[in-house]
């Protein structure tokens, strides 16, 4: 009797090895997915070559692309670490309130903001979803808007000048 409880016994924990390996399987299975899922984001990220910082529930560092340098002097021991901890590079910018603004209200702010070197960048600081209708920290990105600031100013100036000699020859000033 002794025996053959053994030996329904070693069946049962043969059985439960057997589970055992495929839920390991399944398991390894999910963690290469993972990893693949993990390494596409990382590419995507550095490739589409946007300065992009992710920011949590605490408005700590979760995840950033190297580019966000130009705009806060972040390093790979950073994550985890309070934004407020971080030096910031954007000219007359209070970046926690407007990131509190994103939190409180949902909605994503737009914003055209300078470095302290002078270029010019689009920030855009949106709501971080982890399910419909719920965020847990914001998304942070700058889009460079230098050239087309440049160009703008350039134009200005230029229309300020002919309308400065409109005015002249107007006036017979160059007459």
């Amino acid at each position: 009797a002794s025996n053959e409880e053994l030996q329904s016994t070693n069946e049962e924990l043969q059985s439960v090895n057997e589970e055992l390996y495929t839920v390991n399987a399944e398991h390894q299975n999910k963690i290469i997915e993972l990893t693949e899922l993990n390494n596409d984001l990382d590419n995507l990220l550095i490739t589409t070559n946007t300065a992009t910082l992710f920011l949590d529930e605490d408005l700590e560092v979760r995840k950033y692309t190297p580019q966000i340098s130009q705009f806060f002097k972040v390093l790979e021991n950073d994550i985890g670490r309070p934004l407020s901890h971080i030096y910031c590079e954007l000219e007359d910018v209070d970046i926690i309130k407007i990131i509190s603004q994103v939190i409180n209200t949902g909605s994503s702010i737009e914003k055209e903001v300078q470095t302290k070197e002078g270029r010019w960048s689009l920030m855009r600081i949106l709501p971080y979803h982890v399910g419909p209708n719920v965020s847990s920290g914001v998304v942070i990105t700058f889009v460079s808007i230098h050239k087309t600031i440049t160009l703008q100013n350039k134009l200005s100036e230029a229309v300020e000048r002919f309308d400065l000699a409109q005015t002249a020859t107007h006036f017979g000033v160059w007459d």
